[in-house]
């Protein structure tokens, strides 16, 4: 399993976006994978990109979808997708969407949507409550809101299953 910083609902706090990213990989030694981005950027996906590469490193996967307040990329161009899916290296497939289209959005709802997805993690944002809990064969993340400086970074555990932990911005 690789390693990804997950975050969601940054609603423009651009300067949490930068410190998180230089927190995640002071505590990784830079050895990030990706990023998965659960919508609510509220800020042009370029400028997360940029951050990205300028912190972490430019082999580091972007991964983004729009969330209920990123209504101004739905018809731009480079458009960000409502639902996306990864494909990992260790054979993990990872659903992520932000949730306002998910409902009623419960863990069983998430779990049925992942699993018809073929996906055994799902990643969602939207209600800025922290989750990580495992509901049939998926586990399902949520790492609340950026903007309240919360995030996941999802790792291998001892078996090489996936795992992740929450963090606060310092």
């Amino acid at each position: 399993m690789e390693k990804y910083i997950i975050c969601s609902d940054i609603h423009g706090r651009k300067e949490i976006f930068r410190d998180m990213l230089a927190q995640a990989s002071e505590m990784t030694g830079g050895n990030i994978d990706g990023i998965i981005i659960a919508g609510d950027l509220e800020t042009d996906p370029s400028y997360i990109t940029d951050a990205v590469y300028q912190t972490i490193t430019s082999d580091c996967s972007i991964n983004m979808v729009a969330g209920n307040c990123d209504g101004w990329h739905r018809y731009s161009t480079g458009r960000l997708p409502d639902s996306l899916k990864i494909d990992t290296k260790s054979g993990h497939r990872i659903f992520v969407g932000h949730g306002h289209l998910m409902y009623p959005l419960r863990t069983d709802m998430i779990s049925y949507l992942a699993e018809s997805e073929g996906c055994d993690i799902a990643v969602f944002g939207h209600t800025h409550m922290i989750m990580n809990e495992k509901c049939g064969g998926v586990l399902i993340l949520n790492a609340g809101a950026l903007k309240d400086r919360s995030y996941m970074i999802l790792t291998p555990d001892n078996d090489g299953g996936p795992s992740a932990v929450s963090y606060w911005v310092s």
